[in-house]
């Protein structure tokens, strides 16, 4: 094997390693997030106490004076149509983030989770369309496109290895050849000479042969796990691109089914509806009434962690966006961002920071704009100071 040509095989392929390794561990995130199995169903009990409390438990309680009722989590035939009710009921909020916190929901797509809000006692749930639509977002586009890349240096990779292949048949046919001279050889000094230069040559084609199985053989393994991943990635991207229900999980883990309604052309909005259930919903906060250095609560699923809420404060207020430096993790997207009073101000859509992993500011769509994208929609919703008492 020249020394050209096994510099050019190591490095690219070892190019293709490295990159396609680091590439499909972000595409397995993706691809395993949108797999989560079915929650598994549990006898849920509640009773009284004595002073009147609900509790409730995964076990029957022992004493007489307890009344308990078996329930069943996430069974269709059993769920509630009044949401609103038995989320109260179940968790007694203490303060007024603990009730804006049972109108969000966990929202799940072909392709990953997100979070998204009630806005109506009817079940309509605002959510980024990102989230319900991934395959319309620069990030999509931008995996894509890095999947094309990796796909032309598993090719390029492969003709090296084509290359290197027939390097590699060729020493073996001279290594023939030099035992058919070894065997004619009239003298014992030129078979002497022959044999030397025969194991010097075996040596070598021993360790490239070995070299090249052993890369060829990992080669393979890779190619066919960037193959498998992309076949998924595509398959995943056209259910995406078409889904007009999506899954969708309350507070209490209960899974349900929302249909889409409406996605916003021009922002990154979408309206779903949850039918047939009475819901609670985050009554909008008016814009006049938010204001820099204002606390707010971001309300959402980060990394899977359904039911999370992160504080922070109003940094500034553009057109377009609300900012603050409340946390915006990977699952908030979709999810609302709250006042103190439990009033929502707007939909949490991204963070603005120069590097993925870096601190940074989240930027929240207002409701001033979403009650307007979705108008007629949402026409039944009034914006006020001070909101009612759902």
């Amino acid at each position: 094997m020249s020394s050209l040509n096994t510099k050019s095989y190591k490095n690219t392929v070892s190019l293709t390693k490295h990159k396609s390794t680091s590439f499909l561990i972000s595409l397995s995130v993706l691809v395993i997030a949108s797999l989560i199995a079915n929650p598994a169903l549990a006898e849920i009990y509640k009773y009284q106490d004595e002073n009147g409390k609900w509790h409730f438990s995964d076990k029957p309680t022992q004493g007489t004076a307890t009344t308990q009722t078996a329930i069943a989590s996430s069974k269709p035939d059993t769920i509630s149509k009044d949401i609103h009710s038995d989320l109260l009921e179940q968790y007694q909020p203490n303060n007024p983030i603990e009730k804006a916190t049972l109108s969000a929901v966990s929202i799940e797509t072909p392709m990953m989770k997100g979070s998204g809000f009630f806005v109506s006692n009817e079940g309509h749930i605002i959510t980024n369309k990102h989230v319900v639509r991934p395959a319309e977002t620069d990030q999509w586009k931008e995996l894509h496109d890095k999947m094309e890349e990796r796909k032309k240096a598993y090719k390029d990779a492969e003709q090296v290895l084509r290359q290197e292949g027939v390097s590699i048949g060729k020493m073996k046919k001279q290594l023939k050849g030099y035992k058919r001279a070894i065997n004619r050889a009239t003298s014992s000094t030129q078979r002497d000479d022959l044999k030397s230069e025969y194991q010097a040559l075996k040596q070598e084609y021993d360790e490239d042969a070995k070299e090249y199985r052993e890369i060829k053989r990992e080669f393979k393994i890779k190619r066919k796990n960037f193959n498998d991943a992309r076949s998924e990635f595509n398959r995943k991207s056209s259910r995406a691109m078409f889904a007009t229900t999506f899954r969708i999980f309350t507070k209490d883990e209960t899974k349900l089914s929302a249909r889409l309604i409406k996605i916003s052309k021009d922002h990154d909005l979408a309206l779903l509806k949850l039918d047939g259930y009475k819901t609670p919903f985050l009554p909008p906060q008016e814009a006049s009434s938010v204001h820099q250095g204002m606390k707010v609560f971001a309300v959402g699923s980060p990394y899977g962690m359904r039911d999370s809420v992160t504080s922070g404060i109003i940094t500034r207020i553009d057109d377009d966006y609300v900012v603050t430096d409340t946390q915006i993790l990977p699952g908030n997207s979709g999810g609302p961002l709250i006042d103190e009073s439990g009033h929502v101000l707007g939909v949490n859509t991204a963070k603005a920071a120069e590097h993925v992993s870096a601190e940074g500011f989240g930027l929240a769509l207002p409701m001033e704009l979403i009650l307007k994208e979705f108008e007629g929609h949402l026409n039944t919703i009034q914006v006020t100071d001070h909101a009612d008492e759902q």
